[in-house]
């Protein structure tokens, strides 16, 4: 899948390119604390006290400690707002359909919203899925019974070979087979 990038005069380097990875946010932020950590030691083993980073830092873990501010923050950043500069009312009212919508749908909305545009209308959003949804009952659900391999270097590739594996378990084949009835009634879990 990697690839170098190809040789050039004069360039003693070369990089490695086209890579897919996949990192669990945990273990990033694990990584970058760690990361700051040692950065934060440096400086203070070269007796420079006090620094930009200290203050930010500090100001981070505080956040971090307290719930209701480390959700706000983490909604400002899935909505791609800087920490603190999104307006309070918006920002609160959002947060207020979090019973609606429950707390993972309404950060996937945050997460899709496009830089420069009005923050998504959570209640026009339950306004069309009630409209224009289907009802469904989870009851209806499906479990896949064989293992998805995961290392097939995208998520998408991961819930692309689950549905196939799914299709044929439960005998179709192809997507355009499956009954409109079976698509709008099965949840696949794995």
């Amino acid at each position: 899948m990697c690839k170098p990038t190809p040789e050039r005069a004069r360039t003693p380097y070369r990089y490695i390119n086209d890579v897919v990875s996949l990192i669990p946010a945990v273990e990033f932020e694990d990584e970058v604390d760690q990361f700051i950590a040692a950065v934060l030691q440096r400086l203070e083993d070269r007796q420079v006290a006090q620094s930009n980073l200290h203050d930010i830092w500090q100001s981070v873990t505080e956040e971090r400690r307290d719930p209701a501010m480390y959700k706000l923050r983490k909604l400002e950043a899935l909505l791609g707002e800087d920490p603190g500069e999104m307006d309070e009312g918006v920002l609160q009212q959002l947060l207020s359909q979090a019973y609606e919508t429950g707390e993972a749908a309404l950060e996937e909305i945050a997460a899709n919203r496009i830089p420069g545009q009005d923050v998504p209308n959570v209640a026009r959003l339950l306004e069309m899925g009630h409209e224009q949804g289907i009802v469904t009952n989870p009851s209806d659900q499906v479990t896949l019974r064989s293992r998805v391999p995961r290392d097939l270097n995208a998520p998408w590739k991961v819930g692309a070979r689950a549905a196939e594996l799914l299709r044929e378990q439960e005998g179709a084949t192809t997507p355009w087979r499956a009954s409109r009835m079976w698509l709008t009634t099965s949840r696949c879990t794995t």
